[in-house]
Order: structure tokens, then C-alpha cells, then sequence
């Protein structure tokens, strides 16, 4: 029974590892932090959603160039954003790859701030300068210009980095079609958790015993 106990705690964690790099699944938009960017009218990050009706993690916008809705879902192609994995189903493809992981980079270095009220310049800073990387070639709709943020993001990111991260992307033509990214948990996090219940396993068997 402990054997048997181990090997299937083992394939969860195998099978909770070993994802598709690539997939379609469903994006639910649920809500927002209540914050807006300058502009006045603009939310910025973190979205609330998730890519499963439960789901009650945040969502990161990190395309300016089209719109979505609150309380909508919709089908996106969920790519990993790891240094093997083709970006074809993404808006910027693979030659966006640095843009997506300057992106990637942003958005982790001020998870901390996101969605608290006392950094808000801060985070509309931050969201401007990832929808300028994200489409510098039309200043971002207006957002980035100038900021810094942009530049400390060239300077200090790590590529190849960012396998826990995904791009969630609408197929081009439907609407809504905004592209967001999600962190999911380190395989070292997932690991650790199979390791927690092969040991809760043990633990039982030895009171029950």
C-alpha cells in the first residue's frame, strides 16, 4: 500500500509538471483591481480571471492595441513562454520574445505593488511601460513614452527565465481578443507539494498502523 501510495503521489506530480507548451483553453475575465492609468478611463494590472471558471488568480494585460470586456470568457491559445517553446500563436511571435520577456519581467519585479493604492503611480508607470514594449512602434496608444521603467526593463531582465509564465492569446479576428499573461507555479513549488503528500501518506499509514 506505501508503494502504491508513493508511485500515484509521483504521477500527480509528473503529470502536474508536464504540461503542453501549447494549448487552447478558455480565459474568463472577472474583474478588475479598480485602479486606472492616467488616462482616466484605461484599468491597469492586475486583472481578475484566470484561464478555468474557478480560477481566482490575476491576469496581466500586456496588449494595448485591442479591447475586452469585464464578465466575458473566451477561447485563447495558452503558450509557455520558455526558451523552448515556438511564440507563433502569440501576437508578436518569436521575434517578440524579448518584448514578451521584458514584459514577463516587469510585471514580476512589482508583483508585490500590484493592486496596492499606496503605489499606484508606480504601477501606472509600470503598466505604460509594458504596453510600450509591447507595440513601440505606435508608442504603446499613447502609453510609455519616455519612461524609464521601459529602460530598467532592457537593462535588467534574464532570458530564458520565464517558464512559468503564460501568454494567453486570442486567435487573431475573434473578439474580444486581448492578450494577457499568467504565472503559474516553479516545477521546484510542485514538487515540493508531491513530496508534502507522499509524506502525509507515510504519516497516516503510520498512526493507522
Amino acid at each position: 500500500m506505501k508503494k502504491l501510495t508513493m508511485i500515484l503521489s509521483l504521477m500527480v506530480v509528473f503529470f502536474m509538471m508536464v504540461t503542453p507548451a501549447v494549448k487552447a483553453d478558455t480565459l474568463y475575465l472577472n474583474g478588475v483591481n479598480s485602479q486606472i492609468d492616467l488616462t482616466g478611463k484605461v484599468y491597469i494590472d492586475p486583472y481578475l480571471g484566470g484561464d478555468n471558471p474557478a480560477a481566482k488568480g490575476y491576469i496581466f494585460c500586456v496588449d494595448p492595441m485591442h479591447d475586452s470586456y469585464l464578465n466575458t470568457h473566451w477561447t485563447v491559445n495558452v503558450t509557455v513562454l520558455d526558451t523552448n517553446t515556438s511564440l507563433a500563436n502569440t501576437y508578436l511571435g518569436d521575434s517578440g520574445r524579448v518584448q514578451y520577456e521584458e514584459m514577463a519581467y516587469l510585471i514580476l519585479y512589482n508583483m508585490a505593488n500590484w493592486g496596492n493604492a499606496s503605489q499606484l503611480i508606480q504601477n501606472q508607470d509600470i503598466q505604460a511601460a509594458i504596453w510600450y514594449i509591447a507595440n513601440p512602434g505606435t508608442n504603446g496608444n499613447g502609453y510609455g513614452q519616455n519612461n524609464s521603467w521601459v529602460t530598467f526593463a532592457a537593462n535588467n531582465y534574464t532570458s530564458g527565465n520565464y517558464s512559468n509564465v503564460l501568454i494567453l492569446t486570442s486567435p487573431i479576428g475573434t473578439s474580444p481578443n486581448q492578450e494577457f499573461m499568467e504565472f503559474v507555479p516553479e516545477p521546484a513549488t510542485i514538487l515540493l507539494l508531491g513530496f508534502g503528500l507522499i509524506g502525509l501518506a507515510g504519516i497516516r499509514r503510520k498512526f493507522k498502523g
